[in-house]
């Protein structure tokens, strides 16, 4: 994982070669051939995710 801390944000990425494919999948279309997967993202927050980053961070700025 990579990430970039500003003051008043956050980035957070991969710098892996494969990443994207993993993030957004891949067509068979694509080089090299094995690149027909589905996405399997693991980048990014659920819902259920969000609603509780914002509960956290309520508890705390308030």
């Amino acid at each position: 994982m990579a990430y970039n801390i500003g003051d008043s944000s956050l980035e957070f990425g991969s710098n892996l070669e494969y990443a994207a494919i993993h993030q957004f999948g891949g067509a068979s279309d694509m080089i090299p051939r094995l690149a027909a997967i589905p996405a399997r993202p693991f980048l990014g927050l659920s819902e259920r995710d969000e609603k509780e980053v914002i509960e956290i961070m309520s508890a705390f700025v308030l």
